[in-house]
Formats: C-alpha cells, structure tokens, sequence
C-alpha cells in the first residue's frame, strides 16, 4: 500500500508514472531505510520540506546499489503527483512537451551555482552514521563483542560526537562538483540522468527548423559584440597613431 500510486494520480505517457523509474531502481528504492523511514506517508507539503534537506543530487551508489535521497523523493514525487504550485510550476503543462522542457529549463544555464553530486562508488553519510550509532549500542551492550564493527569500536561518547562531526563536514571523495548549468545540459541532452532513463524529447534543432522554437541566444552575445566592436576601432586607428 505505501507503495502504490494515489488513485486520482494522471498517467504519464500512459502508463502508471512511476514506472518512469526502472523496475530494478525502483525496488532499491522501496527497499531501502531513507524510503521507509524518510518518505513514509510523505504528503506534498512534507516532500516540500524534504527537497530543502538535500544536500547533494544523485542517483544509486556503491557496491549495494543504494538509492540517493534525491531519487526517493523523485519516485516519490512521482508516486503521490503533488500540485503544479507545488513543485514552483516545475514544468507547467499537463502533458509531457518538449517545447516547455526548453522553455523552462534553458533559463538556468545562466546559472552557475554549485551542486554536489554523490559519486557512485561513494558512500552516504546516514549509512555511516547509522553504523556508528549500531557500534555505540553494541559496545554498550556486550562489550567483549567486537566482531560487528570491529573498525568502528568507540570508547565513549566523545569519539561518537569526533567520528559524527567528521562525517558532517564531508569527506571529498564521497561528491564530486557540478554546476547547475552542467546539470541542466544533462537533463536536456543526455538518456539517463541519476540512474533514470529520461523520457525523449525532440531535439533542439528540429524544433528550430519547424520554426516552433527561436534560436538560443546566449547571455554571452552582447560581451562578444562590444568585443568585436572593441577590435573594430582599434583597426581603424590610423597607423602614424599606433606606437
């Protein structure tokens, strides 16, 4: 039941939108703790709230194949199809367009803020976290048992507090940097995107020759033209002027 599609959800190229998401990611995702104890019984609002946490973008990482936060909350988004308004009318339509695709996400190559994006053979600070809040109980509990976590054996709650304060500054290895702009080329380019296969859409210039989109101009445009404007005056300097 937690699972399923909210009955009044619209489908999404006919078929039930979560099955935008893989099969064998799906089930990762159900299966996993941050769905269970994160996303369970998640309303729009609360998903609101829950997007403001991320700390990163990513799909599934490691060796267990585990699903990122971010891809929780999209199968969830997915599953319970909160209102437009509350997704900041993400992509106003109400059937999939290529031509809003382009319109409302073009916009942010423009920006250039930095996103971490969580390598996939990386780790996440929760399952670590978890990990040593599991070896602090075990310790207290039977401390001649060290066969659980024998790395992660504390001798008090001051190592806890070392070992989390560690964790919360981030270790490098575990992101790498990305900017929104990069992020939004992906999206628009790429077939998969965080471990999805995005649904296609046309592409650009067949958009443009059917005249059904304007050719992207570049924020750039302007700076290159008083560049060339630039070079044009001091090519027409007199040459008995130039030293």
């Amino acid at each position: 039941m937690a699972n399923r599609t909210v009955k009044d959800a619209h489908s999404v190229r006919g078929t039930n939108p979560q099955y935008l998401v893989e099969k064998i990611i799906r089930s990762r995702i159900y299966d996993s703790r941050y769905w269970k104890e994160e996303c369970f019984a998640l309303t729009a609002e609360l998903l609101v709230d829950k997007a403001m946490e991320l700390r990163y973008i990513g799909g599934v990482y490691g060796g267990n194949v585990k699903p990122a936060p971010f891809l929780c909350l999209l199968l969830k988004m997915l599953q319970i199809q909160p209102e437009k308004d509350i997704v900041v009318e993400f992509i106003r339509q109400d059937e999939f367009n290529s031509l809003d695709c382009y319109k409302y996400l073009e916009p942010l190559y423009n920006d250039y803020r930095k996103l971490r994006r969580q390598n996939r053979d990386g780790v996440n600070n929760n399952d670590i976290i978890a990990k040593v809040l599991d070896a602090e109980g075990d310790s207290g509990k039977d401390p001649g048992d060290s066969s659980k976590h024998p790395s992660l054996m504390l001798k008090d709650s001051v190592d806890v507090l070392a070992v989390l304060e560690a964790i919360c500054m981030g270790s490098p290895e575990m992101y790498v940097i990305v900017h929104m702009d990069e992020f939004i080329d992906e999206l628009l380019r790429e077939e998969r995107v965080a471990d999805i296969i995005l649904p296609r859409i046309q592409k650009r210039q067949v958009l443009e020759e059917s005249g059904e989109l304007e050719p992207r101009v570049s924020a750039l445009e302007d700076d290159l033209d008083d560049v060339d404007s630039g070079e044009d005056e001091i090519e027409d300097v007199p040459k008995e002027l130039v030293v």
